[in-house]
């Protein structure tokens, strides 16, 4: 057994929130995120963190933005991360109640793209609701031409706001069927295209030159499959193909199924490579998409050490992947024990080494005050490679009757909240002294 990682934690104002659901990011020296709540009144909570300060900052701001729907169904999440253009940092708002009981509530009025200029003392500008009715599950922004591309819930509407003008243009619609279609923290802008997942396991480009979509040829679970039977991974009964002509078959078969375990969720760019390095929530394989080329190449499998060489379809995953300076890739992998129906989790320091092609499980998360890390939704790093992320640690007993009061939401698909109570934190992570 690992030692465990050390993490320095800091306490949030809300600290029994519904999590961190994809929206944190490290701009400088700063770290922003959302607390995000399920209740069909409670909006989200916007926080900065700025490195070297003993405590986390509310940025009420927001509070003001979205005070005029009060009676409407709440912006319970920041669901996007935060990205910049120029000394602008844009986000957007989404909605955390997802339950058609609107218990005398007005329907949801959708979600605002938000910017905070940060040379100005972090003051809000709210750009609007693009879309009534719609919340911002995902953004990406292309810093050159000053345009951020947004798709939308339940829809999953792609739209481009052109920040000189305030011009939104729909580029297209990728919803399939009622269920799994979201795409859920997806984009990256790499090499002159948006690259995003769809629920189906399709990879789409669009071509910022010539504004049009290219598919590729291949879908995300045909690649992982090929590279599970090339390896000899251990596969479930009903999708292990017998051979790599079987592989389109199963692949089909598998898209027929719930689509969460089919899509990638943080991206980043691989400038190298004119490509972008994805990491699926299917078996944790992280992937190389080539945009001019609809290429997409298998990489590593980057899991904790109990799920190598694994086909894991369950949620062994979280929405983490980070490269530091000196070119690793950080991931938080996630252990389950207990009830194979109702697991109690804790959270895992995964890295991966490009130049050595290895993998590391560095072992569990503990904070500074002796606290295990239950779950890591998100991560990023400060410019000298210490990570950062927002999650939850375990509740002394003592703590657990309040957290239950609160009624919690899940804490991830098939995780119970109260199989597993929570506090949130901000963690900061040194990952060269965190294991001495």
């Amino acid at each position: 057994m690992n030692s465990p990682v050390h993490a320095q934690s800091f306490r949030v104002p809300k600290p029994f929130a519904s999590g961190n659901w994809g929206g944190l990011s490290v701009i400088g020296k700063q770290a922003f995120f959302g607390l995000c709540s399920h209740r069909v009144d409670e909006n989200v909570t916007l926080c900065v963190y700025e490195d070297g300060t003993p405590a986390v900052r509310r940025l009420p701001a927001l509070d003001d933005i979205l005070a005029p729907e009060a009676g409407a169904v709440a912006h319970g999440k920041i669901h996007t991360p935060f990205r910049v253009i120029g000394r602008r940092a844009y986000f957007g708002t989404h909605l955390g109640y997802y339950r058609r009981d609107l218990q005398g509530r007005r329907p949801y009025p959708g979600g605002h793209l938000v910017c905070i200029h940060l040379d100005d003392d972090l003051r809000l500008e709210d750009l609007g609701i693009l879309q009534p009715g719609e919340g911002i599950i995902s953004l990406e922004v292309d810093a050159e031409r000053e345009q951020v591309y947004l798709f939308t819930w339940p829809r999953t509407d792609l739209l481009r706001y052109d920040c000189r003008t305030g011009e939104v243009r729909h580029l297209g619609n990728f919803r399939h069927s009622d269920t799994s279609d979201t795409c859920c923290r997806a984009p990256v802008f790499v090499d002159g295209h948006l690259l995003f997942c769809t629920g189906d396991g399709a990879v789409h480009a669009w071509s910022r030159d010539q504004e049009c979509f290219r598919r590729f040829d291949r879908d995300m679970q045909s690649v992982v499959l090929e590279a599970a039977l090339r390896q000899g991974w251990s596969l479930p009964e009903d999708l292990a193909p017998a051979s790599a002509a079987d592989i389109p078959a199963v692949a089909q078969a598998l898209a027929a199924q719930p689509g969460w375990s089919r899509l990638y969720h943080p991206a980043i760019a691989d400038a190298g490579q004119s490509a972008a390095l994805v990491l699926t929530n299917t078996s944790s394989c992280l992937l190389r998409l080539h945009p001019r080329t609809g290429r997409i190449d298998p990489v590593e499998q980057v899991c904790i050490a109990a799920n190598r060489g694994r086909y894991d379809v369950g949620t062994s995953t979280s929405l983490t992947l980070t490269r530091t300076p000196d070119g690793r890739l950080y991931h938080i992998g996630t252990e389950l024990f207990g009830a194979a129906d109702d697991p109690k989790i804790r959270a895992r320091l995964v890295r991966y080494d490009p130049v050595r092609q290895e993998v590391a499980d560095l072992g569990r998360i503990r904070t500074d005050d002796g606290r295990e890390v239950i779950y890591l939704q998100t991560l990023d790093h400060f410019p000298d490679g210490r990570l950062v992320g927002a999650g939850l640690v375990d509740l002394p007993h003592t703590q657990h009757a309040a957290f239950l009061a609160t009624t919690p939401a899940k804490v991830d698909v098939g995780i119970r909240a109260q199989t597993n109570p929570y506090e949130m934190r901000l963690l900061v992570i040194d990952p060269v002294q965190a294991l001495s």
